[in-house]
């Protein structure tokens, strides 16, 4: 972790075509994101380098588990089976994604293969169709919560909505402020579904990811006794073979219930000047062992 550079300083510019200019001028040396149109159509200019940071984040929509008709599983299972991922993700994202079903992401030490991809990318109206009836739906408003905040939010909660629309149920929108949201999550009324990028939970493992669904502060607003079972042997398993058991469990019940969806994994472009060397992209931009020529 060597520091070349005397400073870093950051600089909080909201709109992504004041970043680029801002860096094609030379203002700025370094782009923790810029917008993925704009990096597709500079990626021959030689002035500035590309890094696409894959994965970046989870897509995810999450249920509230405790009102109704999102407290019926069968409600749960149609939606499920209804969502069309590659639709949302590539219309929420500009492109840069990936589909993956796994609550971690591949290649590190938890993801559990395709434990559970059955559940995914089904894009089966039948099926859908068939759980509803199942489950008793007649019709009752499913309320998606999300923010004006985050492009990916807001797109993806308007295109899941249009495509559970198709199946027949009643969908309504709200677009709120990014912390009305997050606040409005965290209670048991006033919503059926939330979207939201999980991305400092998946990159600090297991952990975070299965909490985040277990205890008292469960997001679906529901505690579920496997999940609880699951996240407890996770954490507190002395041997590697068994927390990734624990967390196959857990993953598997997370599916099976479908408690939230993970529709797909996000991407971001980074972007540096042509005259920063030795710069490697992740989540969190980090400046050391990194210099200018």
């Amino acid at each position: 972790k060597t520091a070349y550079v005397d400073s870093v300083t950051f600089k909080f510019v909201p709109e992504g075509g004041a970043r680029t200019a801002g860096l094609q001028s030379g203002e700025f040396q370094v782009l923790e994101q810029m917008p993925t149109p704009t990096a597709k159509r500079l990626a021959n200019d030689k002035s500035v380098v590309m890094y696409e940071m894959m994965p970046w984040a989870f897509q995810t929509f999450i249920f509230n588990a405790s009102q109704p008709p999102t407290n019926n599983a069968k409600v749960r299972q149609a939606i499920q089976a209804a969502i069309d991922p590659e639709e949302v993700m590539a219309i929420s994202t500009d492109g840069s994604y990936r589909l993956t079903h796994g609550w971690q992401h591949p290649g590190t030490t938890y993801f559990q293969g395709d434990l559970g991809k059955e559940h995914y990318n089904q894009k089966s109206a039948d099926k859908a169709k068939k759980l509803l009836a199942e489950s008793g739906y007649k019709g009752e408003e499913l309320l998606i919560l999300t923010d004006s905040s985050f492009k990916n939010h807001n797109d993806s909660a308007v295109t899941i909505g249009e495509q559970l629309k198709a199946i027949g149920m009643k969908v309504n929108v709200k677009v709120v402020d990014w912390p009305t949201a997050l606040a409005g999550s965290g209670k048991k009324e006033g919503w059926n579904a939330w979207t939201l990028m999980m991305g400092i939970e998946p990159y600090e493992g297991p952990y975070n990811v299965a909490s985040f669904f277990t205890g008292a502060n469960a997001r679906q607003q529901a505690q579920d006794p496997v999940l609880e079972a699951a996240n407890t042997k996770l954490t507190t398993s002395l041997k590697e073979a068994d927390r990734k058991a624990a967390f196959g469990d857990w993953q598997k019940q997370m599916m099976q219930e479908a408690y939230a969806i993970k529709v797909g994994d996000v991407g971001i472009y980074q972007a540096t000047s042509a005259k920063v060397k030795n710069y490697k992209p992740y989540r969190i931009p980090r400046m050391w062992d990194v210099w200018l020529e």
